[in-house]
């Protein structure tokens, strides 16, 4: 389990994995979707549309709308409101939006995460203690980690004030959930509160978390006798598909089918209901999806090869019926658009 393409997405790795999902349920419900949401993304037939809202990464080039930033080599990027972050190796470094180098940091792995409001970016150091970086602020703050293990990689971070004391400041505090390596895999979740504590079992392998905190989704480590499960007053059982990550408002939850083909791509990705596990459309696409991540409430960006696999675009497909082109196709030269060369994908979205 890990992020694809080298490089950049928030989205959880592309697996045949069933899901499980922990906690309480948003607390909002997502309208229905448009009659003609879902179905087959043709990339011969769809119409050329605007480009991605969210920034995204073509080999060293970080695209934010219509401004280009060139970065050092990167596994993960995350754009605050105020710098830039990347990691790669085991290195953490920080610009400013115009790409000018500011700090350099160790990290233990390459991944990182960013809080739904843009401010805070969390990485693992490489004793696997959870570290957060808050605009505003010129050095990241370490936060409570207690559970011994190797550096495995931070899941999510929540909340948007880490450096004040959380009992005496109304509204601070963060929590950053994170997974250590070892016998066994664990998750845990690290509170600016003064604690960290487990929140799986075993190898059980956390996705996501929601916006605010009530709703866990992720895998589970036994291949053949696993649901997607939701506890709380509301339980739903399904085997229907593989979780990725909630929508921005925490209603939606953007997913793989659970049944995968042969490779690294997936048949497609569908919407779910957070509450319920109720799907709300789903997509299929003939050559594959690399990545698909989401671009707002209700649109999904996937990264697809076009059919002679020397070439890759990103497509739009929302709820509201819509399936266009983000990027037209881009030829990567003699050699297939594959994972091994081709450094692209999606900055980290919360």
């Amino acid at each position: 389990m890990y992020r694809r393409m080298q490089i950049v997405v928030a989205l959880l790795g592309l697996t045949s994995l069933a899901a499980c999902a922990l906690g309480g349920r948003p607390s909002s419900t997502p309208g229905a979707p448009h009659a003609k949401a879902g179905g087959v993304l043709d990339i011969s037939k769809l119409p050329k549309g605007s480009p991605p809202r969210i920034p995204w990464v073509d080999g060293r080039f970080l695209h934010m709308g219509t401004t280009s930033v060139k970065l050092n080599a990167v596994e993960h990027v995350a754009v605050t409101k105020t710098r830039i972050v990347t990691a790669h190796v085991g290195t953490i470094e920080v610009r400013g939006r115009d790409g000018r180098l500011q700090k350099t940091y160790t990290a233990g792995t390459g991944a990182i995460a960013l809080n739904p409001e843009r401010t805070v970016v969390a990485w693992l150091a490489p004793d696997a203690t959870p570290m957060v970086l808050e605009d505003g602020q010129t050095a990241p703050l370490a936060m409570p980690a207690d559970q011994g293990g190797e550096p495995g990689d931070v899941v999510a971070v929540n909340g948007h004030d880490c450096s004040h004391d959380a009992e005496t400041v109304e509204g601070a505090g963060c929590t950053v959930y994170f997974r250590t390596e070892g016998d066994t895999t664990q998750t845990f979740v690290s509170s600016s509160h003064g604690f960290a504590e487990p929140v799986t079992k075993g190898d059980d392998y956390l996705a996501d978390v929601s916006p605010d905190g009530d709703l866990l989704i992720g895998v589970s480590a036994n291949l053949y006798k696993v649901c997607t499960r939701y506890e709380g007053k509301t339980k739903v059982k399904s085997c229907s598909f593989s979780p990725l990550s909630f929508s921005p408002d925490g209603t939606r939850i953007l997913g793989n089918p659970s049944t995968m083909g042969d490779g690294p791509t997936s048949p497609g990705f569908n919407v779910h209901v957070a509450a319920t596990g109720k799907q709300l459309a789903k997509w299929t696409a003939p050559d594959g999806i690399w990545e698909s991540v989401w671009e707002d409430n209700s649109h999904v960006l996937a990264l697809m090869l076009a059919g002679d696999n020397s070439s890759w675009l990103i497509v739009r497909a929302g709820l509201d019926g819509i399936k266009e082109v983000a990027v037209p196709p881009v030829r990567h030269g003699k050699k297939k658009a594959t994972p091994e060369f081709a450094s692209l994908g999606f900055a980290v979205q919360p």
